[in-house]
């Protein structure tokens, strides 16, 4: 610290000995920024600290570098003054800020769906603990592209709760993967329901006596309509509806939109 005091000190100097200078100029530039900075900080104290708050504020930010002590002195004196002299500005800012904190809760209440009467704090809880809880058992149904040197194509379909570690796992092979489409689900059982029915449509196009049974081969239009089956379900209607039915019953009727989607799409 003493260093780069004594540092700064010394271009100070020297630019105050070459008023011509370049560092010159950039010296009282800086003293200019300063000076209009700390007038900020000073009118913006007034308007919003307590005359505690804005003595203990004028101790921390001290005397102008270009000031006396007794310069100083009495800019606090006149600064005191120009307090109190603030003081029916200052409940105006208060009640401001009063204001904007009802407004905001009023806004929050609305978003919740809840009156006066219930207790916003806790609610705000319950809400935010269940959305965690939630995020948490988030699945995906990923859909991905393996494109070897010798024009071959290599299709998996998988489910995975951490995209990026499922796709550090799978960069195994010598070339990259290319991820063609992903959809996200509230829950595990759901995406491994949609995982399921993908791939009892999508069983005869599985590659024979491959070391990983889940890979496939598929023609452009295929692949297009795989995409296109996987986009439907990112419908936050269907969502909603799907919700309300057993896993089971799901896997059944997205296994027959789906093999009806890729009988279309190759027609």
């Amino acid at each position: 610290m003493r260093n780069t005091n004594n540092r700064i000190e010394k271009l100070k100097q020297k630019a105050l000995n070459d008023p011509n200078s370049k560092i010159y100029k950039n010296y009282l530039k800086k003293v200019e920024e300063d000076k209009k900075l700390r007038e900020r900080n000073i009118k913006k104290s007034m308007k919003e600290n307590t005359l505690v708050e804005f003595k203990r504020w004028m101790r921390i930010i001290g005397k102008d570098n270009n000031q006396t002590e007794n310069e100083w002195i009495k800019e606090k004196e006149g600064l005191l003054e120009q307090w109190k002299s603030l003081e029916g500005q200052r409940e105006k800012v208060e009640e401001q800020k009063k204001k904007k904190i009802e407004n905001a809760l009023k806004k929050e209440r609305a978003k919740l769906g809840i009156g006066e009467d219930a207790d916003i704090e806790l609610v705000r809880n319950l809400v935010d603990r269940t959305k965690k809880y939630i995020s948490e058992n988030e699945a995906y149904l990923y859909f991905k592209c393996w494109s070897l040197k010798d024009g071959t194509k290599w299709y998996k379909l998988g489910v995975t709760v951490d995209l990026e570690r499922r796709e550090r796992e799978q960069n195994v092979l010598p070339v990259p993967s290319q991820t063609l489409e992903r959809v996200s689900f509230d829950s595990q059982d759901a995406a491994y329901a949609a995982e399921k029915a993908f791939l009892q449509v999508l069983e005869e196009f599985k590659i024979k006596d491959a070391n990983n049974r889940e890979l496939m081969e598929l023609n452009p239009i295929q692949v297009k309509s795989v995409i296109s089956g996987m986009q439907f379900f990112k419908d936050k209607e269907f969502k909603n509806k799907s919700s309300k039915s057993s896993v089971k019953n799901n896997s059944k009727n997205d296994s027959s939109f789906l093999n009806n989607q890729i009988k279309f799409r190759a027609n």
